[in-house]
């Protein structure tokens, strides 16, 4: 807990100059350029550093630019980690702690980088036109897992004719096969599926470990051995009419056999396995079709394959959570009457409180979501005790 509350110094360094600055004179359309904030803050795997992206808006480019920045948690030896035209997010250490992972992104689109601390070198793992997303390592630091879009041919009633050279014909008409074939902002959505990948730390090609009609969003988690992983799809036949309705996978990469470990109408999410790979914890929930209802904390051992709902008689919604490094509990996060708080589960649904009081801006470090206040004294919890209503994820969300 204290190198989660170290982490938000972070935050209030580089504010405190944007708040001076208001309180001299007013702001104008202009400052935009000159205002830089931090965010996707990630702690190395020994707890001593943080890498996170410092982001400023580029009056020459009219885009906002991130870059990777290196700091002690005691704010000591701030430091750039990339520089240049090339926008950096999404970090993510390695296992040893001794590269770090990232989203590079340039105006011939984003590929996937690795930086060696030792060194300062930068390799680019990825080519193509597509953008990788969701990185995760594997345990042994050899393999990066990751999602990338793969395009498929559009529908065609008939075969086109082929234009003469420099002829000026109107377009080819849209064939709509679709339920959702276009969404605000982006106009008529391409054909094709998010699939996972995985790349060599070292470089080579990637390889695509699933395929067909059905969406891969979201990270995955490896298991301990690096032989399987365990994500989130909708993989119903109906899948763009029951969107809502996602399961938890386990694909093996030896064989590619992906096998189902949750069966319930509603949404599964963000899976997270116990650091001793024994017990999968993830949120969701039964989705009754209302207009709300709240996201809880599941757990479930691997071995027996039965789903446990721990946060029953917590009528809040989970935002995020972690598990404690000894696997005995998991810390949730959620928002209380507006305040946000942290708090421990225990595997036997008792609940007592880390954290309270934080409000303001709030950043998802290590999977938990912190504000920049915190105070209070630890309290406990009894399982059973109801909270007052409150209404929390909305149905699809």
């Amino acid at each position: 807990m204290r190198s989660i509350l170290n982490t938000l110094t972070l935050t209030l360094l580089l504010t405190a100059s944007i708040t001076t600055l208001a309180e001299k004179q007013k702001l104008d359309a202009y400052d935009i350029f000159g205002l830089e904030y931090a965010s996707q803050p990630q702690i190395s795997p020994d707890g001593g550093q943080v890498v996170y992206v410092r982001r400023q808006m580029d009056v020459m480019s009219d885009r906002n630019i991130g870059h990777l920045w290196l700091m002690d948690i005691d704010g000591d030896r701030h430091q750039p980690l990339t520089t240049g035209s090339t926008s950096a997010s999404s970090p993510i250490w390695s296992p040893d702690g001794s590269r770090i992972a990232w989203i590079g992104s340039k105006d011939s689109g984003s590929q996937l980088y690795v930086l060696w601390l030792d060194s300062g070198r930068i390799a680019q793992l990825t080519k193509g036109p597509e953008a990788p997303s969701n990185l995760s390592w594997s345990p042994d630091g050899t393999r990066i897992a990751f999602n990338r879009f793969v395009p498929t041919k559009a529908p065609s009633l008939v075969e086109p004719l082929k234009a003469p050279e420099g002829a000026n014909w109107a377009a080819q008409p849209t064939i709509v096969d679709r339920p959702v074939f276009r969404v605000d902002g982006q106009g008529f959505l391409p054909h094709g599926q998010t699939q996972r990948f995985i790349v060599s730390s070292r470089g080579g090609a990637a390889r695509q470990i699933t395929d067909g009609p059905y969406p891969h969003n979201g990270p995955a988690v490896w298991t301990p051995d690096g032989e399987q992983l365990i994500f989130t799809s909708n993989r119903r036949d109906d899948w763009e009419l029951e969107g809502n309705d996602t399961e938890l996978f386990r694909l093996t990469l030896a064989s590619g056999e992906i096998e189902a470990l949750t069966d319930r109408y509603g949404p599964d999410r963000s899976p997270a396995l116990s650091p001793d790979g024994e017990t999968l914890a993830w949120l969701g929930f039964d989705d009754e079709l209302m207009s709300y209802t709240n996201t809880e904390l599941y757990v479930m051992s691997l071995d027996d394959g039965q789903p446990r709902l721990l946060t029953e008689d917590l009528d809040r919604n989970v935002d995020a959570f972690e598990w404690s490094d000894n696997g005995r509990s998991i810390c949730i996060s959620y928002a209380d009457y507006g305040i946000g708080v942290i708090d421990r589960m225990r595997l036997n649904g008792e609940r007592s409180r880390v954290a309270e009081n934080l409000g303001g801006t709030r950043q998802r470090v290590r999977g938990v979501l912190v504000g920049n206040e915190a105070a209070g004294e630890p309290k406990t919890v009894a399982a059973g005790h109801v909270e007052p209503p409150h209404r929390g994820a909305s149905r699809g969300v």
